[in-house]
């Protein structure tokens, strides 16, 4: 019973960012942008690839498999052998039915097709695997992350966003560009390749090896601060004083970048009007009544209402202060 607790215990940990963040690469790379009404569809796909994992470890070690069957707790009328047989049936039949649930739950055409269903049922043993290894791997990497970070008394920050299709490239450059005038001395250099895997393994399985985040992932390095910009979160690390200066210069450049900040579709919508006056040349108080009229009558979380609202403050006050939001240079 302990190490079964102990298991539950440790997907619960990895259920959370990293889990549904690499899902939801996979997803983007397959489908699409993942409305938020079907996040929790997240974490259920990423549960069930842990759970394969697992099951096809304990058939393939054996020591495993009974360490497991015996702290299930089960009926005395239960055979043991009922349990080994079930670990099978997950370990041969989850796959499947986690490829065509995430075809029917995220594809924008709806159901598939017969045929479509069996590919989708058989590009779920792929898909399967790489979404496990990769929640694993990324959970170690996180681990390794927090650790050096106590160790050597720095700062471990991650700023969520999402990088809209094909602007990686462009967002990527509006950081370097915040960076500098940050006055933070660094270098923009090609990713460590521990921090490409996940996303060309998911890459891979999508069938879009050649996914443009996956060829052109980069980090800022120099300056006590080491920064990695995933199409879904930066990471940041480094010195207290230097790590604060990052994270401010990139949040405030974001606002006024190709990315979303928040998740839920009218949310975007409401980023996307927003840069889109950001970007004009005369703004005046009448340009923000609709966004404002979107605040009071949509319905959406208050993370993504305060976020946007935050970034509603940021472009009026920049519009009637020209750079005003600018950061300090740390001197």
């Amino acid at each position: 019973m302990t190490l079964l607790s102990g298991i539950v215990a440790v997907m619960n940990r990895l259920l959370g960012d990293v889990a549904t963040a690499t899902v939801g690469w996979a997803i983007a790379l397959l489908y699409g942008r993942v409305p938020r009404a079907k996040q929790s569809t997240l974490s259920l796909v990423a549960l069930g690839s842990l759970v394969w994992i697992i099951a096809l470890l304990a058939v393939i070690i054996p020591t495993l498999g009974g360490m497991l069957i015996s702290s299930v707790p089960r009926p005395g009328f239960v055979p043991v052998d009922w349990l080994r047989l079930a670990l099978v049936i997950v370990a041969i039949g989850l796959p499947p039915i986690i490829g065509l649930s995430m075809r029917i739950a995220f594809a924008p055409d709806g159901r598939p097709s017969l045929a479509a269903s069996l590919g989708e049922m058989v590009r779920g043993y792929p898909l399967t695997a790489v979404l496990a290894g990769a929640i694993l791997f990324l959970a170690v990497a996180g681990l390794m992350r927090q650790v050096r970070a106590a160790r050597h008394r720095l700062e471990d920050e991650h700023i969520p966003l999402i990088v809209k299709p094909g602007r990686y490239g462009a967002v990527s450059n509006d950081i370097a560009a915040a960076l500098e005038e940050a006055g933070l001395a660094v270098a923009r250099v090609k990713a460590p390749r521990s921090a490409e895997i996940p996303i060309r393994l998911v890459a891979a399985v999508s069938g879009r090896p050649h996914d443009e985040a996956a060829e052109e992932l980069c980090a800022f390095r120099g300056d006590g601060v080491d920064i990695v910009l995933y199409p879904s979160e930066a990471l940041i690390l480094g010195e207290p004083a230097a790590a604060s200066r990052a994270k401010a210069a990139i949040a405030r450049r974001l606002t006024f970048s190709d990315v979303y900040l928040t998740t839920g579709e009218t949310s975007e919508e409401i980023e996307d009007r927003l840069r889109e006056i950001a970007h004009r040349r005369n703004v005046t108080a009448a340009d923000f009544r609709s966004i404002d009229d979107s605040l009071t009558r949509l319905p959406m979380p208050y993370d993504d209402w305060a976020t946007i609202y935050r970034l509603r403050l940021q472009v009026e006050h920049e519009a009637r202060l020209p750079g005003s939001t600018g950061p300090a240079d740390g001197s």
